[in-house]
């Protein structure tokens, strides 16, 4: 016939397919994953250089689009990541950070996201770039200008339980906030979306990430709990990171890809990476209660790359104490001087929030009013705030406080005078 039968078609290939069962039984479907990330049952790991038949990340993944099958010089990468770690420097915590992600969510700890901060010409984006080439080609999927507000969000859940990098000065123009992204990759899930069938749809989010920047101060997150999520690492020059190469050697782009190496160790010894975790970590739970989870996202990855090369990071370990410690300082600083926190608030917005009372040459008594809506008076000839209640809810919900326990701060602080005064 000159026409195609398309339902006689149908019925030869329900034939042919019955027979095959018939023979061989049915077959194991290939699960394709839209994200990297592990399978339910930790057995394999999405990842374009992982696929078999069964396991496959999906073709319309960045990692196909960008360099599929790329893994360069990956023993090479093997040496010089073990010179690094060996040698213990800024480097070195950044590549731990980055084979943390893998730990995420079999040991359910939370995302932390890592701050590097310093000069314009320091390398902060270089070893962030190569401390994510550990599992892609990452120069490639470095979030920039080009990326919109839901563009971040799709490309971190997209690499799920793998680490990402976000350049804070070519984001500028969507006005993507740090604290947004600090609490969102800490609590595993994106922003929940309405679908039409009236359920919610939300991305998942297991990765460290790793955001570069010349001006976040860590100061600016004291208003919220969001520092207690963040490693803070400050930069000075390349030689804070590494003294082994040079910044303009771009080593991130001649090694890629040992990482795959690391997860295929990590599905046959889970466990026994699992029990040396439980061992090692029982004691930093104490030791750093108040950031308790960045010392177990750390120490996971640490514990991991100690027994896949089989040596004891001595250095390593001082540098993510020290830096643990430092992060545990600023925690407890935080929270026990609130009271000089909002008095270095209250400094800053007096004359634009305050009518301020002060003397004038002839020693009179003047008000200077201020033009904006206030939140009470400053007498400046005495030092004392006269605050209405309404401009203490509002500091409060500028520093991120309870307004009930900030009374309480300022109260214990000695330097709440009276409550409830007309």
């Amino acid at each position: 016939s000159k026409y195609f039968d398309v339902n006689l078609y149908k019925n030869y290939l329900s034939m042919k397919i019955e027979n095959y069962i018939r023979e061989k039984g049915d077959p194991t479907p290939c699960v394709i994953s839209r994200s990297t990330g592990w399978s339910n049952d930790l057995k394999h790991f999405y990842h374009y250089a992982l696929n078999d038949e069964y396991h496959e990340l999906h073709q319309d993944h960045a990692l196909y689009k960008y360099n599929k099958n790329l893994i360069i010089e990956k023993d090479k990468q093997h040496e010089l990541v073990k010179s690094i770690l060996e040698e213990g420097k800024l480097l070195a915590v950044l590549i731990v950070a980055s084979v943390s992600s893998l730990f995420i969510k079999p040991f359910n700890i939370p995302g932390v996201t890592l701050i590097i901060s310093g000069n314009s010409s320091a390398g902060k984006t270089t070893s962030s770039l190569i401390a994510t080439s550990l599992f892609y080609y990452s120069d490639d999927i470095l979030l920039n200008a080009q990326t919109s507000k839901a563009g971040v969000e799709l490309t971190i859940s997209s690499l799920n339980s793998l680490p990402a990098l976000i350049d804070e000065g070519s984001l500028a123009d969507i006005n993507f906030s740090l604290e947004n992204l600090i609490f969102m990759v800490s609590s595993g899930k994106g922003k929940t979306r309405g679908k039409k069938d009236l359920t919610v749809d939300f991305k998942e989010l297991k990765s460290n990430v790793f955001w570069t920047t010349e001006k976040t101060d860590i100061d600016e997150l004291r208003k919220t709990g969001a520092f207690r999520r963040t490693l803070y690492l400050l930069v000075s020059s390349w030689d804070d990171l590494t003294g082994l190469f040079q910044n303009n050697d771009r080593i991130n782009e001649q090694y890629c890809g040992c990482g795959i190496d690391y997860i295929q160790f990590l599905i046959e010894h889970m466990e026994e990476i699992k029990k040396a975790f439980k061992e090692q970590t029982q004691e930093l739970k104490t030791k750093y209660k108040e950031i308790a989870t960045i010392a177990l996202n750390l120490y996971s990855g640490l514990i991991l790359l100690e027994v896949f090369y089989n040596i004891k990071l001595y250095e390593l370990r001082k540098t993510i104490n020290k830096l643990l410690n430092e992060a545990k300082a600023r925690f407890i600083d935080s929270r026990d001087n609130s009271a000089l926190q909002i008095m270095d608030y209250l400094e800053s917005i007096t004359y634009q929030k305050f009518h301020i009372i002060d003397k004038n040459n002839e020693d009179e008594i003047e008000i200077k009013t201020s033009r904006y809506e206030t939140y009470g008076e400053y007498d400046k000839i005495n030092g004392i705030y006269n605050i209405t209640g309404k401009g203490i809810k509002a500091i409060a919900t500028e520093l991120g406080k309870n307004r009930h326990l900030l009374l309480q701060e300022l109260e214990k602080a000695g330097v709440l005078i009276a409550k409830n005064v007309p």
